[in-house]
Protein backbone atom coordinates (compact mmCIF):
# COMPACT_ATOMS: atom_id res chain seq x y z
CA UNK A 1 0.00 0.00 0.00
CA UNK A 2 2.77 2.45 0.94
CA UNK A 3 4.63 1.53 -2.30
CA UNK A 4 1.52 2.40 -4.33
CA UNK A 5 1.08 5.69 -2.47
CA UNK A 6 4.76 6.50 -2.96
CA UNK A 7 4.57 5.85 -6.70
CA UNK A 8 1.44 7.94 -7.01
CA UNK A 9 2.98 10.83 -5.06
CA UNK A 10 6.16 10.60 -7.11
CA UNK A 11 4.09 10.84 -10.30
CA UNK A 12 2.12 13.79 -8.92
CA UNK A 13 5.37 15.47 -7.87
CA UNK A 14 6.79 15.12 -11.38
CA UNK A 15 3.66 16.46 -13.04
CA UNK A 16 3.39 19.36 -10.64
CA UNK A 17 7.06 20.29 -11.06
CA UNK A 18 6.58 20.44 -14.81
CA UNK A 19 3.35 22.32 -14.35
CA UNK A 20 4.96 24.89 -12.07
CA UNK A 21 8.03 25.16 -14.29
CA UNK A 22 5.86 25.73 -17.38
CA UNK A 23 3.87 28.36 -15.51
CA UNK A 24 7.09 30.11 -14.56
CA UNK A 25 8.40 29.94 -18.12
CA UNK A 26 5.18 31.35 -19.51
CA UNK A 27 5.20 34.20 -17.04
CA UNK A 28 8.81 35.04 -17.98
CA UNK A 29 8.04 35.02 -21.68
CA UNK A 30 4.97 37.15 -21.14
CA UNK A 31 7.08 39.75 -19.35
CA UNK A 32 9.67 39.74 -22.17
CA UNK A 33 6.90 39.95 -24.79
CA UNK A 34 8.51 37.27 -26.91
CA UNK A 35 5.82 35.89 -29.24
CA UNK A 36 7.77 32.93 -30.55
CA UNK A 37 6.99 29.37 -31.55
CA UNK A 38 8.62 28.25 -28.31
CA UNK A 39 6.06 30.23 -26.32
CA UNK A 40 3.26 28.48 -28.13
CA UNK A 41 4.79 25.10 -27.33
CA UNK A 42 5.18 26.02 -23.67
CA UNK A 43 1.55 27.14 -23.55
CA UNK A 44 0.50 23.80 -24.99
CA UNK A 45 2.60 21.98 -22.37
CA UNK A 46 1.14 24.13 -19.64
CA UNK A 47 -2.38 23.35 -20.77
CA UNK A 48 -1.59 19.64 -20.91
CA UNK A 49 -0.13 19.57 -17.40
CA UNK A 50 -3.05 21.64 -16.09
CA UNK A 51 -5.56 19.20 -17.56
CA UNK A 52 -3.69 16.23 -16.13
CA UNK A 53 -3.48 17.99 -12.78
CA UNK A 54 -7.23 18.58 -12.75
CA UNK A 55 -8.04 15.07 -13.94
CA UNK A 56 -6.27 13.47 -10.98
CA UNK A 57 -8.99 11.65 -8.94
CA UNK A 58 -7.40 12.60 -5.65
CA UNK A 59 -7.61 15.97 -3.95
CA UNK A 60 -4.24 17.57 -4.69
CA UNK A 61 -2.91 20.87 -3.34
CA UNK A 62 0.40 22.69 -3.02
CA UNK A 63 1.33 24.96 -0.14
CA UNK A 64 4.38 27.19 0.13
CA UNK A 65 6.90 27.39 2.92
CA UNK A 66 4.78 30.08 4.60
CA UNK A 67 1.66 27.89 4.61
CA UNK A 68 0.11 29.79 1.69
CA UNK A 69 -2.06 27.90 -0.79
CA UNK A 70 -0.25 27.99 -4.16
CA UNK A 71 -1.98 25.53 -6.42
CA UNK A 72 -4.80 22.98 -6.29
CA UNK A 73 -6.68 20.79 -8.73
CA UNK A 74 -10.34 20.66 -9.68
CA UNK A 75 -11.06 17.90 -7.08
CA UNK A 76 -9.81 20.25 -4.33
CA UNK A 77 -12.04 23.07 -5.59
CA UNK A 78 -15.09 20.77 -5.75
CA UNK A 79 -14.40 19.42 -2.26
CA UNK A 80 -14.07 22.89 -0.70
CA UNK A 81 -17.26 24.14 -2.45
CA UNK A 82 -15.62 27.54 -2.89
CA UNK A 83 -14.78 29.26 -6.15
CA UNK A 84 -11.22 29.33 -7.42
CA UNK A 85 -11.03 33.10 -6.94
CA UNK A 86 -12.04 32.87 -3.26
CA UNK A 87 -9.62 30.03 -2.68
CA UNK A 88 -6.74 32.08 -4.06
CA UNK A 89 -7.62 35.28 -2.18
CA UNK A 90 -8.36 33.81 1.27
CA UNK A 91 -5.70 32.80 3.76
CA UNK A 92 -5.50 29.22 4.97
CA UNK A 93 -6.67 30.43 8.39
CA UNK A 94 -9.84 31.73 6.74
CA UNK A 95 -10.32 28.53 4.78
CA UNK A 96 -9.56 26.03 7.53
CA UNK A 97 -10.44 26.41 11.25
CA UNK A 98 -7.70 23.86 11.98
CA UNK A 99 -5.13 25.70 9.86
CA UNK A 100 -2.62 25.91 12.71
CA UNK A 101 -2.52 22.13 13.03
CA UNK A 102 -2.16 21.68 9.28
CA UNK A 103 0.68 24.23 9.28
CA UNK A 104 2.43 22.16 11.93
CA UNK A 105 2.27 19.07 9.71
CA UNK A 106 3.55 21.11 6.74
CA UNK A 107 6.53 22.49 8.65
CA UNK A 108 7.42 18.99 9.88
CA UNK A 109 7.55 17.77 6.26
CA UNK A 110 9.59 20.80 5.12
CA UNK A 111 12.05 20.72 8.01
CA UNK A 112 12.63 16.93 8.01
CA UNK A 113 12.37 16.57 4.23
CA UNK A 114 10.40 13.36 4.95
CA UNK A 115 6.85 12.46 3.92
CA UNK A 116 4.07 12.27 6.47
CA UNK A 117 1.54 9.64 5.45
CA UNK A 118 -1.91 8.47 6.50
CA UNK A 119 -2.97 11.64 8.29
CA UNK A 120 -6.61 11.15 9.30
CA UNK A 121 -8.26 14.54 9.80
CA UNK A 122 -11.69 16.06 10.13
CA UNK A 123 -12.25 19.01 7.78
CA UNK A 124 -15.04 21.56 8.04
CA UNK A 125 -16.34 22.66 4.66
CA UNK A 126 -19.29 24.94 3.97
CA UNK A 127 -22.43 23.22 5.20
CA UNK A 128 -20.75 19.96 6.10
CA UNK A 129 -18.02 18.08 7.90
CA UNK A 130 -15.84 15.59 6.05
CA UNK A 131 -13.02 13.20 6.83
CA UNK A 132 -9.82 12.98 4.78
CA UNK A 133 -6.83 10.68 4.66
CA UNK A 134 -3.92 12.84 3.59
CA UNK A 135 -0.35 12.16 2.54
CA UNK A 136 2.12 15.07 2.52
CA UNK A 137 5.52 15.03 0.85
CA UNK A 138 8.18 17.72 0.40
CA UNK A 139 7.97 19.51 -2.99
CA UNK A 140 11.32 20.42 -4.57
CA UNK A 141 12.36 22.63 -7.49
CA UNK A 142 14.72 21.78 -10.31
CA UNK A 143 17.68 22.36 -7.98
CA UNK A 144 16.34 19.97 -5.36
CA UNK A 145 15.43 22.75 -2.95
CA UNK A 146 12.30 22.30 -0.86
CA UNK A 147 9.85 24.98 -1.93
CA UNK A 148 6.74 23.72 -0.25
CA UNK A 149 4.49 20.75 0.46
CA UNK A 150 2.55 18.55 -1.93
CA UNK A 151 -0.61 17.16 -0.37
CA UNK A 152 -2.76 14.34 -1.73
CA UNK A 153 -6.04 13.60 0.06
CA UNK A 154 -8.79 11.05 -0.29
CA UNK A 155 -12.22 11.59 1.20
CA UNK A 156 -13.05 8.76 3.60
CA UNK A 157 -16.21 10.20 5.15
CA UNK A 158 -18.31 7.18 4.17
CA UNK A 159 -15.69 4.70 5.41
CA UNK A 160 -15.27 6.71 8.62
CA UNK A 161 -19.04 6.73 9.17
CA UNK A 162 -19.14 2.96 8.69
CA UNK A 163 -16.16 2.52 11.02
CA UNK A 164 -17.79 4.70 13.66
CA UNK A 165 -21.04 2.76 13.38
CA UNK A 166 -19.13 -0.50 13.57
CA UNK A 167 -17.17 0.75 16.59
CA UNK A 168 -20.43 1.88 18.24
CA UNK A 169 -22.00 -1.50 17.50
CA UNK A 170 -18.95 -3.29 18.90
CA UNK A 171 -19.05 -1.13 22.01
CA UNK A 172 -22.75 -1.85 22.42
CA UNK A 173 -22.07 -5.56 21.93
CA UNK A 174 -19.26 -5.37 24.50
CA UNK A 175 -21.59 -3.71 27.00
CA UNK A 176 -24.31 -6.29 26.30
CA UNK A 177 -21.78 -9.11 26.72
CA UNK A 178 -20.59 -7.62 29.99
CA UNK A 179 -24.19 -7.20 31.14
CA UNK A 180 -25.02 -10.77 30.10
CA UNK A 181 -21.90 -12.08 31.80
CA UNK A 182 -22.84 -10.17 34.93
CA UNK A 183 -26.36 -11.60 34.83
CA UNK A 184 -25.02 -15.11 34.27
CA UNK A 185 -22.67 -14.74 37.24
CA UNK A 186 -25.48 -13.43 39.41
CA UNK A 187 -27.81 -16.18 38.23
CA UNK A 188 -25.09 -18.76 38.88
CA UNK A 189 -24.69 -17.42 42.40
CA UNK A 190 -28.46 -17.65 42.92
CA UNK A 191 -28.49 -21.22 41.61
CA UNK A 192 -25.58 -22.12 43.86
CA UNK A 193 -27.37 -20.58 46.83
CA UNK A 194 -30.56 -22.44 45.89
CA UNK A 195 -28.59 -25.64 45.40
CA UNK A 196 -26.91 -25.24 48.78
CA UNK A 197 -30.28 -24.57 50.36
CA UNK A 198 -31.77 -27.63 48.65
CA UNK A 199 -28.86 -29.76 49.84
CA UNK A 200 -29.37 -28.46 53.36
CA UNK A 201 -33.10 -29.23 53.19
CA UNK A 202 -32.40 -32.72 51.83
CA UNK A 203 -29.85 -33.32 54.55
CA UNK A 204 -32.30 -32.12 57.19
CA UNK A 205 -35.00 -34.33 55.68
CA UNK A 206 -32.69 -37.36 55.61
CA UNK A 207 -31.69 -36.71 59.19
CA UNK A 208 -35.33 -36.35 60.21
CA UNK A 209 -36.29 -39.60 58.48
CA UNK A 210 -33.32 -41.39 60.00
CA UNK A 211 -34.06 -40.08 63.50
CA UNK A 212 -37.83 -40.64 63.16
CA UNK A 213 -37.38 -44.20 61.91
CA UNK A 214 -34.93 -44.88 64.72
CA UNK A 215 -37.20 -43.38 67.38
CA UNK A 216 -40.26 -45.21 66.03
CA UNK A 217 -38.56 -48.57 66.22
CA UNK A 218 -38.97 -48.93 70.00
CA UNK A 219 -42.69 -48.00 70.08
CA UNK A 220 -43.35 -50.44 67.21
CA UNK A 221 -41.49 -53.19 69.10
CA UNK A 222 -43.58 -52.39 72.17
CA UNK A 223 -46.85 -52.49 70.23
CA UNK A 224 -45.85 -55.79 68.66
CA UNK A 225 -44.94 -57.15 72.09
CA UNK A 226 -48.27 -56.03 73.57
CA UNK A 227 -50.15 -57.72 70.71
CA UNK A 228 -48.29 -61.00 71.30
CA UNK A 229 -48.91 -60.66 75.04
CA UNK A 230 -52.58 -59.98 74.41
CA UNK A 231 -52.83 -63.01 72.11
CA UNK A 232 -51.18 -65.25 74.70
CA UNK A 233 -53.35 -63.98 77.54
CA UNK A 234 -56.54 -64.37 75.48
CA UNK A 235 -55.66 -67.74 73.99
CA UNK A 236 -58.78 -69.85 73.78
CA UNK A 237 -60.98 -66.99 75.03
CA UNK A 238 -61.49 -65.00 71.82
CA UNK A 239 -64.05 -65.32 69.11
CA UNK A 240 -63.12 -65.89 65.47
CA UNK A 241 -63.84 -62.23 64.70
CA UNK A 242 -61.57 -61.09 67.57
CA UNK A 243 -58.80 -63.42 66.32
CA UNK A 244 -59.09 -61.85 62.86
CA UNK A 245 -58.91 -58.39 64.42
CA UNK A 246 -55.70 -59.30 66.29
CA UNK A 247 -54.18 -60.74 63.09
CA UNK A 248 -54.95 -57.51 61.26
CA UNK A 249 -53.23 -55.56 64.01
CA UNK A 250 -50.14 -57.77 63.66
CA UNK A 251 -50.15 -57.33 59.86
CA UNK A 252 -50.43 -53.55 60.22
CA UNK A 253 -47.55 -53.45 62.69
CA UNK A 254 -45.40 -55.56 60.35
CA UNK A 255 -46.16 -53.25 57.44
CA UNK A 256 -45.33 -50.23 59.59
CA UNK A 257 -42.03 -51.87 60.55
CA UNK A 258 -41.18 -52.57 56.90
CA UNK A 259 -42.02 -48.99 55.95
CA UNK A 260 -39.62 -47.72 58.59
CA UNK A 261 -36.94 -50.09 57.31
CA UNK A 262 -37.48 -48.85 53.74
CA UNK A 263 -37.29 -45.23 54.89
CA UNK A 264 -33.93 -46.01 56.41
CA UNK A 265 -32.93 -47.67 53.14
CA UNK A 266 -33.84 -44.49 51.23
CA UNK A 267 -31.75 -42.29 53.52
CA UNK A 268 -28.90 -44.78 53.23
CA UNK A 269 -29.10 -44.63 49.43
CA UNK A 270 -29.17 -40.83 49.55
CA UNK A 271 -25.98 -40.83 51.61
CA UNK A 272 -24.27 -43.12 49.09
CA UNK A 273 -25.34 -41.33 45.89
CA UNK A 274 -21.84 -39.86 45.76
CA UNK A 275 -20.33 -43.36 45.90
CA UNK A 276 -16.74 -43.48 44.66
CA UNK A 277 -16.50 -44.29 40.95
CA UNK A 278 -14.32 -47.29 40.24
CA UNK A 279 -13.91 -50.13 37.75
CA UNK A 280 -16.67 -52.52 38.84
CA UNK A 281 -16.82 -56.10 37.59
CA UNK A 282 -20.47 -56.99 36.97
CA UNK A 283 -19.90 -60.75 37.27
CA UNK A 284 -18.44 -60.26 40.74
CA UNK A 285 -21.35 -58.05 41.82
CA UNK A 286 -23.86 -60.53 40.42
CA UNK A 287 -22.28 -63.45 42.29
CA UNK A 288 -22.55 -61.47 45.55
CA UNK A 289 -26.25 -60.87 44.89
CA UNK A 290 -26.88 -64.53 44.05
CA UNK A 291 -25.31 -65.52 47.35
CA UNK A 292 -27.53 -63.09 49.27
CA UNK A 293 -30.76 -64.29 47.62
CA UNK A 294 -29.72 -67.96 47.27
CA UNK A 295 -32.87 -69.37 48.92
CA UNK A 296 -35.15 -67.06 46.92
CA UNK A 297 -33.60 -68.33 43.69
CA UNK A 298 -33.76 -72.00 44.79
CA UNK A 299 -37.34 -71.82 46.07
CA UNK A 300 -38.66 -70.21 42.89
CA UNK A 301 -36.53 -72.13 40.37
CA UNK A 302 -35.26 -68.86 38.94
CA UNK A 303 -32.62 -68.81 36.20
CA UNK A 304 -30.31 -65.85 35.66
CA UNK A 305 -28.54 -65.64 32.27
CA UNK A 306 -25.92 -62.99 31.47
CA UNK A 307 -24.36 -61.55 28.32
CA UNK A 308 -21.98 -58.74 29.23
CA UNK A 309 -20.45 -57.05 26.18
CA UNK A 310 -19.16 -54.56 28.75
CA UNK A 311 -18.16 -56.71 31.76
CA UNK A 312 -16.54 -53.87 33.70
CA UNK A 313 -18.22 -50.50 34.23
CA UNK A 314 -17.02 -47.29 35.86
CA UNK A 315 -19.64 -46.93 38.60
CA UNK A 316 -19.98 -46.89 42.37
CA UNK A 317 -19.95 -50.52 43.47
CA UNK A 318 -22.65 -50.00 46.14
CA UNK A 319 -24.90 -48.23 43.65
CA UNK A 320 -24.58 -50.77 40.83
CA UNK A 321 -25.21 -53.54 43.34
CA UNK A 322 -28.34 -51.79 44.57
CA UNK A 323 -29.60 -51.38 40.99
CA UNK A 324 -29.07 -55.04 40.07
CA UNK A 325 -30.35 -56.33 43.44
CA UNK A 326 -33.64 -54.46 43.17
CA UNK A 327 -34.24 -55.32 39.49
CA UNK A 328 -33.46 -59.03 40.00
CA UNK A 329 -35.53 -59.45 43.19
CA UNK A 330 -38.32 -57.46 41.57
CA UNK A 331 -38.32 -59.85 38.59
CA UNK A 332 -38.46 -62.90 40.89
CA UNK A 333 -41.18 -61.46 43.16
CA UNK A 334 -43.47 -60.60 40.25
CA UNK A 335 -43.00 -63.89 38.43
CA UNK A 336 -45.78 -65.58 36.52
CA UNK A 337 -47.44 -68.53 38.33
CA UNK A 338 -47.45 -70.35 34.98
CA UNK A 339 -43.65 -70.62 34.55
CA UNK A 340 -40.35 -70.45 36.36
CA UNK A 341 -38.73 -67.02 36.26
CA UNK A 342 -36.00 -66.50 33.66
CA UNK A 343 -33.97 -63.31 33.97
CA UNK A 344 -31.65 -62.13 31.18
CA UNK A 345 -29.04 -59.51 32.07
CA UNK A 346 -26.88 -57.89 29.40
CA UNK A 347 -24.79 -54.79 28.72
CA UNK A 348 -23.64 -53.00 25.59
CA UNK A 349 -21.77 -49.81 24.76
CA UNK A 350 -23.68 -46.82 23.35
CA UNK A 351 -22.74 -43.24 22.43
CA UNK A 352 -24.26 -42.00 25.69
CA UNK A 353 -22.81 -44.62 28.01
CA UNK A 354 -23.19 -48.27 29.02
CA UNK A 355 -26.70 -49.69 28.59
CA UNK A 356 -27.70 -52.26 31.22
CA UNK A 357 -30.71 -54.43 30.20
CA UNK A 358 -32.65 -56.63 32.61
CA UNK A 359 -35.42 -58.69 31.02
CA UNK A 360 -37.83 -61.12 32.72
CA UNK A 361 -40.72 -63.37 31.73
CA UNK A 362 -42.98 -62.36 34.59
CA UNK A 363 -46.42 -60.83 34.98
CA UNK A 364 -45.79 -57.79 32.79
CA UNK A 365 -47.42 -54.38 33.10
CA UNK A 366 -50.22 -52.38 31.55
CA UNK A 367 -49.48 -48.85 30.26
CA UNK A 368 -51.28 -47.43 33.33
CA UNK A 369 -49.14 -49.52 35.67
CA UNK A 370 -45.94 -48.44 33.89
CA UNK A 371 -46.74 -44.80 34.66
CA UNK A 372 -46.91 -45.58 38.39
CA UNK A 373 -43.91 -47.89 38.50
CA UNK A 374 -41.33 -45.55 40.04
CA UNK A 375 -43.56 -43.78 42.57
CA UNK A 376 -42.33 -44.24 46.13
CA UNK A 377 -44.48 -46.60 48.26
CA UNK A 378 -46.68 -47.37 45.24
CA UNK A 379 -47.45 -51.12 45.12
CA UNK A 380 -48.98 -52.58 41.95
CA UNK A 381 -49.61 -56.11 43.25
CA UNK A 382 -51.04 -56.84 46.70
CA UNK A 383 -50.37 -60.58 46.53
CA UNK A 384 -46.61 -59.97 46.81
CA UNK A 385 -44.92 -58.60 49.90
CA UNK A 386 -43.17 -55.29 49.48
CA UNK A 387 -43.29 -51.56 50.15
CA UNK A 388 -42.93 -50.07 46.65
CA UNK A 389 -39.54 -48.51 47.36
CA UNK A 390 -37.09 -50.66 45.36
CA UNK A 391 -37.67 -49.22 41.89
CA UNK A 392 -37.87 -45.69 43.32
CA UNK A 393 -34.38 -46.23 44.75
CA UNK A 394 -33.10 -47.55 41.39
CA UNK A 395 -34.42 -44.51 39.53
CA UNK A 396 -32.97 -42.17 42.15
CA UNK A 397 -29.49 -43.74 41.87
CA UNK A 398 -29.48 -43.81 38.06
CA UNK A 399 -30.65 -40.21 37.60
CA UNK A 400 -28.28 -38.85 40.26
CA UNK A 401 -25.36 -39.52 37.87
CA UNK A 402 -27.12 -38.22 34.73
CA UNK A 403 -28.38 -41.60 33.53
CA UNK A 404 -31.91 -42.70 32.81
CA UNK A 405 -34.13 -45.76 33.17
CA UNK A 406 -36.85 -46.90 30.77
CA UNK A 407 -39.25 -49.82 30.89
CA UNK A 408 -40.88 -51.86 28.15
CA UNK A 409 -43.55 -54.37 29.08
CA UNK A 410 -46.34 -56.57 27.75
CA UNK A 411 -49.00 -57.65 30.18
CA UNK A 412 -48.79 -61.35 30.98
CA UNK A 413 -45.54 -61.90 29.04
CA UNK A 414 -42.47 -59.91 30.03
CA UNK A 415 -40.89 -56.73 31.32
CA UNK A 416 -37.58 -55.17 30.20
CA UNK A 417 -35.72 -52.47 32.10
CA UNK A 418 -33.15 -50.45 30.13
CA UNK A 419 -30.75 -48.55 32.36
CA UNK A 420 -28.30 -46.04 30.90
CA UNK A 421 -25.32 -45.96 33.25
CA UNK A 422 -23.35 -42.74 33.49
CA UNK A 423 -20.71 -42.08 36.07
CA UNK A 424 -19.69 -38.74 37.58
CA UNK A 425 -15.98 -38.40 36.92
Amino acid sequence: MNICVGNFLEGCNSIIKKYLYSTFQKATMDRNSNPSVKLLAEEQNLDLYKRIFDLLPAIVFIKGRNNELLKFNKAFEDFMRISQEDLMTKTTAELFPEAEKYAGDDMEVIETAKPKLNIIEEVIVPGDVAWLKTDKVPLTNEKGEIIGVLGVSYEITQQKTIQDKLAAAQEKLRRLNNELESRVKERTKELMRSNDELKRINTDLDNFIYIASHDLKSPIDNIEGFIHLLKDSLAGKTTEEEEEFLDRMTTSVNRFRKTIIELRRITSVQRHLEDNVEDTNLDTVLEDIKTEIYYLIENTGATINTSFQVPVVKYGIKNIKSILYNLITNAIKFRSPERNPVIKISTRETKEGVLLIVEDNGLGLTPEEKNKLFIMFKRLHDHVEGTGVGLYIVKRIVESTGGKIEVESEKGKSTTFKVLLKSKQ
